[in-house]
């Protein structure tokens, strides 16, 4: 039997990929087929973990705060940063 395992993070104890592993290890343990897919809501662990589903790197761009002042910002990035200017655009889906 197939069992996706798509846990969010279990704050101070184990990071979203961590608590995927842990569930798959239990699944396998049981005989079944584990899919690990771990889930981030959008707080703190999103960046690491797309960052970690997608590979890249951290990038620090500028950005305004919820007040409209300047800020940098770290995101998370599978290409490298343009030399020139122009607009990215982002690959067709293969699917």
């Amino acid at each position: 039997m197939r069992v996706v395992c798509a846990p969010d993070k279990l704050r101070g104890s184990l990071d979203a990929a961590q608590a995927a592993a842990a569930l798959a290890a239990g699944v396998r343990a049981a005989g079944g087929t584990p899919v690990e897919h771990p889930l981030a809501d959008g707080g703190e662990g999103s960046r690491h973990t797309v960052q970690t589903a997608c590979g890249g790197a951290v990038v620090d761009v500028d950005s305004v705060d919820a007040l409209g002042r300047p800020a940098t910002t770290a995101v998370p990035s599978s290409r490298r940063p343009r030399r020139s200017g122009g607009t990215h655009r982002p690959p067709r889906s293969t699917m």
